[in-house]
């Protein structure tokens, strides 16, 4: 069972309470208020509470507000980070994986800095990223099978350090895990709409250029591009965590258009495997295809029911979703029976050990939440139930990419 620690909750019959609590720390209420919301949609409080909040959000953006400076100097700081790394890479000074930790630390400070978080998770998230950076420094700079593992698996270390920074303390609570997921979604679809935005004006400079006879474009994505991929990441996630407002509807939409026409594509790619004979026992780029179906599947399986309200009755999109896992289900045991094959035939390779585990690891988790939405079709469990076993599985994950990270190396 869930443990509610939501201070709104706590302190809906007490509006003074709730009003100190917003004056004193406004970006953790804005947080702590999207789940209380959630939770008790109906409490008259809250909904004043919300077209307060909601109220002309993008015409408050105030460049004076404290978590405004700090996106703004972490973000310089990323560009300006990212723009070295990429020359070091160049260089052949550093390996290339580094580009990442010009872009997902300075995220996660940023949360840590604007957020209300203990000293003690403060220094443990700070001191496991200076580590990871510290060690994958260490490492051969050369490409092998392992350290391209452990380079496929560092983004997910960092993505859970990124997510502790975002929950806070609260990060085992399932509200804050499903308040994190839908912050992925938020954040990922402002990403991409600033980035178009961003292709746009490169368009439009270099045809500027281009007109008084000067060709900058080896310039501009060398410099201008570079550094914008990374500051850009600050200013996407600073509009999302204080004006969620303007995000929260498009992701699930976009997430409810897709999920029918990615169903669709399955079968359409299941049936015509058949008739073309593909076996993916022999091939292998035709098994990589199969890992990363299921990736596919399992981020939008989970992005929907993230965006589930506990008090719906079974719906339309439900059956949907199902569909879809079963379908993946059906992908991944393909591809378990495959992969197990090769191990046996051709023997043991640290990518064909990782990929049978990621698979067996996928195929549980998916399990887990196709068992529970069964369930809730069947008018047996309930919706916190899938959430549960959506969330309950981040531990699992990182546990398997820092064996590939620390071990590995190591080992093979």
């Amino acid at each position: 069972m869930e443990t509610t620690q939501n201070k709104i909750l706590e302190w809906i019959d007490d509006p003074k309470a709730l009003e100190s609590y917003f004056r004193k720390d406004e970006p953790h209420f804005r947080k702590s208020f999207k789940e209380a919301f959630e939770a008790q949609p109906d409490a008259l409080i809250l909904m004043i509470w919300n077209e307060r909040l909601s109220d002309n959000e993008i015409n408050k953006i105030n460049i004076f507000d404290r978590s405004f400076i700090i996106m703004a100097v972490l973000g310089i700081l990323s560009a300006l980070t990212m723009r070295l790394m990429v020359y070091l890479v160049d260089d052949f000074t550093i390996a290339p994986i580094n580009v990442l930790f010009a872009i997902l630390p300075f995220m996660s400070l940023y949360l840590i800095l604007t957020q209300s978080i203990s000293k003690r998770l403060k220094m443990i998230i700070l001191g496991s990223l200076i580590t990871l950076m510290i060690y994958f420094n260490l490492l051969p700079n050369k490409i092998s099978d392992v350290t391209i593992l452990t380079y496929l698996h560092l983004p997910v270390v960092l993505w859970l350090l990124w997510g502790m920074s975002h929950m806070g303390d609260r990060f085992k609570e399932l509200s804050s895990r499903l308040n994190f997921l839908k912050f992925n979604g938020e954040f990922l679809v402002l990403y991409i709409l600033f980035a178009l935005a961003g292709m746009a004006l490169a368009g439009i400079t270099m045809m500027l250029f281009g007109l008084l006879g000067m060709d900058i474009s080896e310039l501009y994505f060398e410099n201008i591009v570079v550094m914008g991929v990374a500051g850009l990441a600050l200013v996407a996630s600073h509009v999302v965590q204080r004006y969620g407002k303007l995000t929260q509807s498009i992701a699930p939409l976009l997430a409810k258009v897709f999920s029918p026409l990615v169903l669709l594509t399955l079968i359409i790619y299941l049936i015509a495997m058949l008739v073309l004979g593909k076996n993916p026992f022999v091939d292998r780029d035709f098994l990589i295809s199969f890992n990363v179906i299921l990736v596919l599947v399992l981020a939008i399986t989970i992005y929907l029911i993230t965006e589930r309200s506990s008090k719906q009755e079974p719906q339309f999109m439900d059956a949907l979703n199902f569909s879809l896992i079963v379908c993946a289900l059906i992908i991944n045991i393909v591809a378990l029976v495959a992969m197990a094959f090769r191990l046996t035939s051709f023997g043991i390779t640290p990518n064909r050990l990782t990929s049978l585990v990621i698979n067996i690891l996928v195929m549980m988790h998916l399990s887990k939440i196709g068992y529970t939405s069964l369930r809730f079709l069947r008018r047996k469990g309930s919706v916190l139930s899938i959430q549960t076993a959506v969330t309950s599985w981040f531990h699992v994950y990182g546990i398997w990419a820092m064996i590939v990270i620390l071990v590995f190396p190591f080992i093979f």
